[in-house]
């Protein structure tokens, strides 16, 4: 049997351990999801009220809506952040519990994660519903909100940041009971994409506390459009990765039961994925690969992801066609490799 297989089984094992899932955790983690999938709807409705203005059909008056651009704010607000947070924020939370095989280390944490999130809802919501909070989604300067408005972008925010908290402490639970393992694949990345993210959250966090809601609340009289603008972006770029990312882990383990691992191995072929940035880029060679004996300075590269232990289980090499000695890819076309899933790295 492959390295690949005994990790994927390991961690199966582990899964499928959590028989009974925590009531009092799975509660708010629904109610999370089920407020994104409203967020959902509604921003969805908001969409096509748009396209039907475009062509001279207005149900705004009907559904209770001022103008375009209120529409509009709804439309973006709720599906570029309400969406995103809430989902990103239940899914990962419910997939690091399959993935240790035990519940979260905070249930009230869980919970404190709901509540800030549907507080930001209704406060952002009630600014946007009663027409004082026409900004759209890029809510920077010179276009001014009601305070209640940005208190709600920050409680959202925040639910992010204590979901990152419950993940940091789970993690140090499971080590403790886990010592020299690698974190389960799931685990990892549903980590690693909230370390991104709330990096990610330093600009909108300046840009909300420092600047627009002073100026919203009329503490001071201006403020810098062009930084507003640049420390929006500073999330606002980063944010449609942490938009995917939930949707690339599911990608992972996207089946339940026992035998979907077997499943995965038969639809993929390995030796095709080292191709794949050769299939998005067709007019840029895949980078190199090297094989197990390969200088030592390239074995420093290949453990860069490690950092202290945080490796995920799931680490393999690259080897080459072929060929010996050198660690080039050897034979077909420049830069293709195959996967050895067996050759797991130490």
């Amino acid at each position: 049997m492959t390295g690949a297989a005994i990790s994927f089984q390991r961690e199966a094992v582990a899964e499928e351990a959590v028989t009974a899932y925590p009531a009092e955790q799975l509660r708010p983690i629904r109610w999370q999801l089920l407020l994104g999938f409203i967020g959902l709807l509604i921003g969805g409705y908001m969409g096509l009220l748009q396209a039907l203005e475009r062509v001279g059909v207005d149900f705004y008056k009907i559904s209770q809506i001022k103008t375009y651009y209120q529409g509009l704010t709804l439309h973006g607000v709720l599906l570029a952040l309400v969406f995103t947070f809430t989902f990103a924020n239940a899914f990962t939370q419910y997939m690091t519990i399959r993935a240790y095989g035990r519940p979260l280390a905070s249930t009230a944490l869980v919970h404190a994660s709901f509540l800030t999130a549907a507080l930001g809802v209704v406060l952002a919501g009630y600014a946007i519903l009663t027409n004082q909070a026409t900004v759209l989604f890029t809510f920077y300067a010179p276009l001014k909100a009601h305070p209640l408005f940005y208190l709600g972008a920050v409680f959202l925010v925040i639910s992010t940041w204590i979901v990152l908290a419950n993940l940091l402490l789970t993690l140090r639970a499971w080590r403790r009971d886990h010592p020299g393992e690698r974190i389960p694949l799931m685990a990892y990345m549903g980590l690693f994409n909230y370390l991104m993210w709330t990096i990610a959250t330093v600009g909108i966090a300046i840009e909300v506390l420092a600047f627009l809601l002073p100026w919203s609340l009329g503490w001071v009289g201006t403020t810098d459009p062009q930084l507003n603008r640049i420390l929006f972006w500073l999330t606002g770029h980063p944010i449609v990765y942490f938009w995917l990312l939930p949707a690339y882990m599911s990608w992972y383990r996207p089946d339940p039961g026992a035998g979907r691992r077997q499943a995965v191995q038969r639809r993929v072929d390995p030796a095709d994925l080292p191709a794949l940035p050769a299939l998005l880029h067709p007019g840029r060679p895949a980078p190199p690969v090297h094989r197990p004996g390969h200088p030592a300075g390239h074995e420093g590269h290949s453990r860069g992801a490690d950092l202290r232990g945080l490796r995920p289980e799931h680490d393999h090499r690259l080897l080459g066609h072929g060929g010996a000695g050198d660690g080039r890819p050897q034979g077909g076309r420049q830069g293709r490799a195959r996967l050895d899933p067996a050759a797991t790295l130490a």
